[in-house]
């Protein structure tokens, strides 16, 4: 029987950084994995979606190169070919993990884990010595019973990655950030596309201006957005879907996109025999990431709390050097949250309501994209900067985009936020110019109304 100093279960963003993080700290490693090498993140969310978008934004783009002064003729889209190419990255991702795994000479287990015991796993007939076990199984879509999924007309985020051609219309239950990137992605290729989010606004669970501003973008480009509405009934027809709102509209359309929530994998491991402490399907995990089990940790979306990859695989990274003899917790006041709908968003930190119901007295200033020199330049200057801080001390809060190339300039006010940095910090570094990271200096300057660019 193998012996380990560390098995760990799961290869999505949790478990795989995880597993070359341990080997790297010179611990002998298995890995466990039942499906794909990557887990949900590589192959049916972050990465393939990110590969259509940037598809649908080639396609936006190359029908509006005669604004620029490109003639590029009729265009048109090749989805097959936009599917093969999706599936080419995937798989080139795949490997690279599994090079990694093989470089440092972790034993990659396909199949079912089960744990038996303390330090004991089983991966198909083979069996596992282990005197440390990481459970990182993730999350999956979240069903509810009006909902029958089947894989063909009402889908899951998972299922309609693998369909190969789009439909020309298609109704999304859920406003937050997996339903607004669908409908930003359906839209770009011309598809009728209606969304529906039950709470006051889209993406509900960030700052609301951020919601309410990317509805009215929907909105101009022609996709109808419901808030506060539900779906009240579901059904399969011939020609796809039928659904009835509580607005009282009923829709016929050829498919629904079902985005409410996550589910987490913490079934069928074995954990329930062993006394493991669960709340609500998710694993109950202290801030060291261990269980109430000596030797069994868990990490990642399957511990509930924050469902973000990057939040996973930092969490798998602290569990590993807390499994060493060290005691990291993990910061998460610090997450950059982004969303790759067109315009993009990225967002960390406190909310302008959570700082108002939170904080002291505080302050709140923007800086809008239609001032930027760059914005103008490449024609893509919808969306602002917004930044939050404390009056009495100035120090950052929260801080808040959208716009183009979001999800990139949230970096650095993400490491501001983390080091505890003052708005005055921001205005007093010099940002290069021209370029998108202006827009941050310039909502710095204008928290002391000293902007440059506005009235």
């Amino acid at each position: 029987m193998p012996k380990y100093d560390l098995t760990v279960i799961g290869t999505g963003p949790c478990g795989y950084v995880a597993s070359i993080w341990a080997a790297r700290c010179n611990l002998k490693v298995a890995v466990v994995e039942k499906s794909l090498l990557g887990g949900t993140c590589l192959n049916w969310g972050c990465i393939p979606t990110k590969i259509l978008l940037h598809t649908a934004k080639v396609f936006v783009t190359a029908k509006n190169a005669s604004s620029y002064g490109v003639n590029v003729g009729p265009v048109s889209l090749d989805f097959e070919k936009a599917f093969i190419r999706k599936e080419k990255v995937l798989e080139q991702l795949r490997n690279g993990i599994n090079s990694l795994f093989k470089a440092r000479k972790i034993d990659l287990f396909k199949g079912e884990a089960k744990i038996l015991d303390k330090g004991l796993v089983e991966a198909e007939k083979e069996r596992l010595e282990s005197e440390n076990i990481l459970i990182a199984t993730g999350s999956r879509p979240l069903g509810l019973p009006i909902f029958k999924f089947d894989k063909e007309s009402i889908l899951t985020s998972d299922d309609i990655m693998s369909h190969r051609a789009l439909p020309e219309s298609i109704l999304i239950v859920g406003g937050g950030a997996i339903g607004c990137e669908y409908a930003t992605l359906y839209n770009s290729f011309g598809k009728k596309v209606v969304i529906v989010e039950m709470m006051d606004t889209l993406i509900p669970l960030l700052d609301s201006e951020l919601g309410k501003r990317l509805a009215v973008i929907f909105k101009n480009r022609g996709i109808e957005v419901a808030t506060k509405t539900k779906v009240e009934a579901i059904k399969k027809t011939g020609a796809g879907i039928k659904a009835a709102l509580s607005n009282g509209k009923v829709y016929n359309l050829e498919k629904a996109l079902i985005c409410v929530g996550r589910k987490f994998n913490s079934e069928n491991l074995g954990l329930e025999k062993l006394g493991v402490k669960f709340d609500n399907g998710k694993i109950i995990a202290d801030e060291y990431f261990r269980t109430n089990v000596p030797g069994i940790y868990a990490a990642g979306d399957v511990i509930g709390g924050v469902l973000l990859a990057h939040v996973a695989s930092h969490e798998g990274m602290a569990a590993v050097n807390n499994i060493k003899g060290e005691r990291q917790v993990v910061n998460y006041n610090a997450v950059p949250n982004c969303i790759f709908t067109n315009p993009e968003i990225a967002t960390v930190g406190l909310s302008e309501q959570e700082a108002k119901a939170n904080a002291g007295e505080i302050k709140v200033s923007r800086f809008p994209y239609s001032a930027l020199g760059k914005a103008q330049a490449i024609g893509e200057a919808e969306g602002f900067v917004k930044i939050i801080g404390e009056v009495s001390s100035g120090k950052i809060l929260g801080a808040h985009i959208l716009g183009a190339h979001a999800t990139d300039l949230i970096g650095e006010l993400t490491l501001a936020l983390k080091g505890g940095l003052k708005v005055s910090d921001l205005m007093d570094t010099i940002h290069a110019h021209p370029t998108f990271s202006e827009s941050i200096s310039e909502a710095a300057f204008n928290f002391y109304g000293k902007a440059i660019h506005i009235i």
